[in-house]
């Protein structure tokens, strides 16, 4: 009897999650799609101001994306319940994700050797510029990731700036 009960009300609970179809992500998506092909193909250069209306709607999403990273990171550790062996544990997988991944990226670039292949007498120089090189330190790299002031990182979309920052909260 209690198994009936809980088929019962798993089915109902599953009935009420399901949502029509047209309201669902997939179905907006592709209803959107064809709705950009029709605009284009009847509209064909009248149809450039909605690109710009999609450019303002893509900068838009950029101003939000970073001040969202940096929200959700700090709710994520505001609310996860960690201790110090799971913490310890969660700093054990970080050093060897990012170990692996560095292995991974030098293997890869000695396996590929990107540029052995070019012959560099053969390259035509089609500017007058003066092409300055970066200097590239670990040290440099690391300054600038610490921002000098709060807001900086979000007014230039640093992320990874934003990250320490939330984890520095």
């Amino acid at each position: 009897m209690g198994g009936e009960e809980r088929g019962t009300t798993l089915s109902s609970s599953v009935q009420k999650s399901a949502s029509p179809f047209w309201t669902q992500l997939w179905f907006q998506l592709v209803v959107a799609i064809v709705a950009g092909v029709w605009a284009g193909l009847v509209l064909h250069s009248r149809a450039a101001v909605l690109g710009e209306l999609g450019a303002v709607v893509v900068r838009l999403l950029k101003a939000l994306a970073t001040p969202l990273v940096f929200f959700a990171i700090v709710d994520a550790i505001a609310r996860a319940p960690l201790t110090g062996k799971m913490g310890a544990r969660l700093i054990a997988i970080c050093i060897t994700n990012t170990t692996i991944a560095a292995l991974l990226s030098i293997g890869l670039g000695l396996l590929i050797a990107p540029g052995r292949r070019v012959d560099a007498s053969q390259l035509v120089v089609t500017s007058t510029a003066l092409i300055v090189r970066p200097e590239l330190s670990t040290r440099h790299a690391l300054e600038a990731l610490v921002p000098d002031s709060l807001a900086r990182p979000f007014v230039e979309n640093q992320v990874l700036a934003v990250v320490l920052l939330a984890l520095a909260v």
